[in-house]
């Protein structure tokens, strides 16, 4: 480049110059709040910030950014954020915002919103820690949430009528009523949740209902890695999707523990579905592991658990009972390469009544230390089936207590058991003739046992 070309290059640099800093003066692209010297009086500029979020809000414009340089409190309760904006703290310092009387924060945009480093604490009467009412996407990242007890509080509550993406990351909820509400109300783009690398732990109630990690309510889609829940009454709560439409959750290298129930899915909406992947994760040490219940006609709830361990309950593993009166009505478990171990009483129940179905498929996988393996139950016309491919049940006192439908058995093993297969009600029991029935007590004396019939592969 000549000369010439470098000074009208300069003389462009310097235009853009002026532009920027006219448009600064109009509205800022970064704002800055301080504890110490800050004044909602100053222009909200690093040499002369001010002191409280709302000032810092006024002043910056659509998409621009709010740095705290201090660790301080920058709000007066609630922070109401109504357009984009990034909200960061320096290294080093923690920004705090404290709920008093009504919500920390509350997020009502159609854009984007970030806030990263930041302490949103409860001082007295604070009921959520983020509120979103509505926003395109909402990132909170690294940041602590606490304190938050009353029946209606969370630590992050969503619950918008329109469309929102929620990112939670490297975070901690903790000491709220419900770590993480989700209300899911768009059926056609749902709102989802992306969790990673949170701690969801020590639910905390000064009302009366049971305290909760994850609440998911309507049909939203939640994701969960890497993601620990803890200390809570229901660890994650699932319940009535949207009619016609369908709820996804995920844990996916989750770890769900010392909690009264780990994950507890209930629906009374007509065709309204649910779908719950397990994988590579952890669901122990709790009161009772996973339950599952439909009440309503035309509903499906379809659960995946692979490669992931259930046990150490001191209740059930895995509960599920469908009562819809209604054989279009479906409750799917499948259990791939996962183990249900160490449970007080069954390790998997199923029930079905007034035509509903229930489904058990386990492949590769190991039923073992109960009481119960696999116990079934129910009535009408609709049935409860259980497939066991390559699978095993051992160490109980009874592997299969059968009151209602039918087991199917395909190169598993029933060992070890001091009852092997029990006619609790129903004796169909059927096989390919490849199983390991061996090594059970069976011992006699008011039981009656049930010899598989062996059907010929097709």
């Amino acid at each position: 480049m000549n000369v010439s070309a470098i000074r009208r290059a300069l003389v462009v640099s310097g235009v853009a110059a002026l532009s920027i800093a006219s448009t600064a003066q109009a509205g800022l692209f970064r704002s800055y709040v301080k504890g110490e010297n800050g004044n909602d009086a100053n222009p909200c500029t690093l040499q002369q910030p001010c002191r409280l979020l709302p000032a810092a809000l006024a002043a910056v414009n659509d998409g621009g950014e709010i740095w705290m340089l201090d660790s301080a409190n920058f709000n007066v309760s609630p922070v109401t954020i109504n357009k984009s904006v990034k909200i960061f703290a320096i290294p080093g310092a923690l920004g705090s915002i404290v709920g008093s009387g009504g919500d920390a924060i509350i997020i009502n945009t159609s854009g984007d919103v970030t806030l990263r480093n930041a302490q949103i604490l409860n001082f007295s009467g604070g009921v959520n820690g983020i509120n979103v009412v509505n926003a395109g996407a909402v990132h909170v990242e690294k940041t602590s949430i606490d304190g938050f007890t009353s029946d209606a509080s969370s630590c992050i509550r969503v619950d918008s009528a329109n469309t929102v993406r929620l990112y939670v990351d490297d975070s901690f909820l903790r000491h709220c009523h419900t770590g993480l509400f989700v209300n899911g109300v768009a059926t056609a783009n749902r709102t989802s949740v992306i969790v990673d690398n949170t701690r969801i732990e020590r639910g905390f109630n000064s009302g009366a209902t049971p305290t909760n990690g994850v609440w998911m309510t309507g049909s939203p889609d939640v994701t969960l890695r890497g993601v620990v829940i803890s200390r809570q009454d229901v660890g994650i709560r699932m319940e009535n999707p949207v009619t016609t439409s369908t709820s996804h959750l995920v844990l996916d290298h989750a770890i769900v523990t010392r909690t009264n129930l780990a994950l507890a899915y209930s629906n009374g909406v007509a065709s309204a579905n649910g779908q719950i992947i397990v994988k590579n994760s952890q669901i122990v040490d709790n009161g009772d592991g996973i339950t599952l219940a439909n009440t309503a006609t035309g509903s499906n709830v379809y659960v995946k658990i692979s490669d992931s361990e259930l046990g150490q309950t001191s209740a059930n593993g895995i509960t599920a009972s469908n009562s819809a009166a209604d054989t279009n009505s479906r409750i799917w478990v499948e259990l791939e390469r996962s183990q249900v171990r160490n449970v007080s009483n069954v390790d998997v129940a199923l029930s079905a009544i007034n035509g509903a179905k229930s489904y058990l498929m386990a492949q590769d996988s190991r039923i073992s230390h109960a009481t119960t393996g696999i116990g079934t139950s129910g009535g009408g016309a609709g049935g409860v089936t259980v497939d066991l491919l390559r699978s095993s049940i051992f160490s109980t006192t009874t592997a299969v207590n059968h009151g209602f439908g039918t087991v199917r058995l395909n190169g598993s093993h029933i060992t070890n058991n001091a009852n092997s297969l029990v006619n609790a009600g129903s004796g169909t029991v059927v096989s390919l003739g490849n199983n390991m029935i061996y090594d059970n007590t069976d011992a006699t004396g008011g039981v009656v046992y049930i010899t598989p019939t062996i059907v010929p592969a097709k």
